[in-house]
């Protein structure tokens, strides 16, 4: 599903507020920081489902999925998946290591990003959030982001995935068809 068509009607309103609401903040791309940043501090599943669930039962993200439903969300978030993607391959902070003294080559950036997404999909997993109605759509949202900024990423995935229990069998469940 694309995003949303942004030609200004009321559901592009409830959308733009669901994602936009405080500013110019984009609070999806914002969902997506929270769980790198709960995968980075070690958290533990119920703090993972509670940033899940917070997520999900946002009221302006609820008045959103009433106005232009739930695949048209899913986009969003995807689409601010691939963003996040697209940020951190193009940072040169991003792309070095070492304290920034070793530049790293293209093929190391994208075994780091398929790290990140296996690390994020670890998180859903704990929460238990992929096996729960809409929640498991954040997993594949996050994948089509990944690889909408980074085309071929499967091995890389598949690679990273056996560091986190239940992301590989995730991965096999989700990938097959893409």
């Amino acid at each position: 599903m694309e995003p949303l068509d942004r030609s200004g009607d009321e559901r592009h309103a409830d959308l733009l507020r669901a994602r936009h609401s405080k500013g110019s903040e984009d609070r999806f791309l914002a969902f997506w920081l929270r769980l790198m940043t709960e995968q980075r501090a070690g958290s533990s599943a119920r703090r993972a489902a509670r940033a899940v669930d917070e997520f999900l039962s946002d009221d302006a993200l609820r008045a959103a999925t009433a106005s232009v439903g739930w695949g048209v969300v899913v986009a969003e978030l995807a689409d601010a998946a691939r963003r996040y993607f697209d940020s951190c391959v193009s940072d040169p902070r991003y792309r070095a290591s070492f304290f920034g003294l070793k530049v790293l080559s293209d093929a190391e950036v994208r075994t780091k990003a398929a790290g990140d997404a296996c690390d994020m999909l670890a998180v859903l997993v704990s929460a238990g959030a992929v096996r729960a109605g809409h929640a498991r759509d954040l997993a594949c949202a996050l994948l089509d982001g990944a690889l909408a900024s980074l085309p071929g990423l499967e091995p890389e995935l598949a690679s990273r995935a056996r560091r986190h229990v239940g992301v590989p069998e995730l991965l096999a469940d989700l990938l097959p068809g893409r």
